[in-house]
């Protein structure tokens, strides 16, 4: 449990309002406390919030089952998504608590397709019950779930994986399935997303930075991968690649790849054939184009240093 609070305040954080969307008509949601107040049917609700959460990151929930999970009647908490609409496609993670194994599971989602990554003890969570559910993601793709029930003293660390397929966000939120006899069966309440954010909006559009000019991917400090962040005026094709001072190609990050709008991609400082590189100073040259002409051509020079 110090484990767990050491992380937290190592974490830099920010906190927003939230503004929930989505089937807002399905929940009662009084101060921080939200509950499925759906009609009696067999059906699914979600609501979603914007988030920019990536990485170093950490979630809190605490959540209130009134009857016995099942494959029929489970949730989902979504802790980063593309989409507002938790119910259609999207690329993202969730916690799966409940379904068929009773238990909770971190879940990566692809279109309408899910897979899970990791899961926690089978039947877990097999009964009513009240319990907290927390989640770190460290800068290198570290995921820790840890999980206490209302009346156990101690959290339990349920999954521990290195998972980094997606690495943007741009909402969070809940999803229930529920049948008729459950439709009042769930509530919520003290959530929190804090961590590492990426604004879009500071910048203005056509633009590519680095969160920092200097990074360490040789371990042992806070800037191990090298974000590359950009804002485009629409979604195009991109071609990103890392040269050396000397002008060596050394990396492809992405070779004739769409990309949405706004987002971000990181590089680990490894090269092509695997190697990482030594400390020096690199080059991100950016290049996206539609069918029509290029529109954002750019490179941004960094340094890796050593820890």
């Amino acid at each position: 449990m110090r484990h767990i609070q050491a992380v937290i305040l190592f974490i830099f954080t920010t906190v927003h309002a939230l503004a929930w969307h989505g089937d807002v008509e399905k929940f009662s949601i009084v101060s921080d406390t939200i509950s499925l107040t759906a009609p009696a049917e067999t059906a699914e609700a979600y609501i979603s919030d914007t988030s920019s959460v990536v990485f170093n990151a950490y979630w809190r929930c605490t959540f209130r089952f009134d009857y016995a999970p099942s494959s029929s009647n489970y949730a989902k908490w979504y802790l980063m998504s593309d989409s507002e609409n938790l119910s259609e496609e999207l690329s993202g993670y969730f916690i799966r608590i409940g379904h068929t194994n009773k238990n909770i599971a971190l879940c990566r989602q692809s279109g309408v397709d899910s897979q899970v990554m990791a899961q926690g003890d089978k039947n877990r969570i097999s009964e009513p019950c009240t319990f907290t559910i927390s989640v770190l993601r460290s800068e290198s793709g570290d995921w820790q779930v840890y999980s206490r029930i209302e009346e156990e003293a101690d959290s339990t660390l349920e999954i521990n994986i290195q998972e980094n397929t997606f690495d943007r966000t741009s909402y969070c939120g809940f999803l229930f399935k529920y049948t008729s006899t459950r439709s009042h069966a769930f509530s919520l309440w003290d959530f929190s997303s804090n961590g590492m954010r990426f604004d879009y909006d500071d910048h203005p559009s056509g633009s590519v930075w680095l969160r920092s000019e200097l990074f360490t991917p040789d371990g042992g400090a806070d800037n191990q991968l090298a974000y590359i962040c950009y804002n485009l005026p629409e979604s195009a094709t991109v071609n990103v690649y890392i040269f050396s001072v000397d002008g060596v190609l050394v990396k492809r990050l992405a070779h004739n790849v769409t990309l949405p709008q706004s987002g971000l991609l990181t590089w680990d400082g490894k090269s092509d054939r695997n190697i990482l590189m030594p400390p020096g100073i690199y080059a991100v040259f950016f290049e996206a184009y539609t069918s029509e002409s290029v529109i954002l051509r750019k490179k941004v020079p960094f340094v890796i240093s050593v820890k």
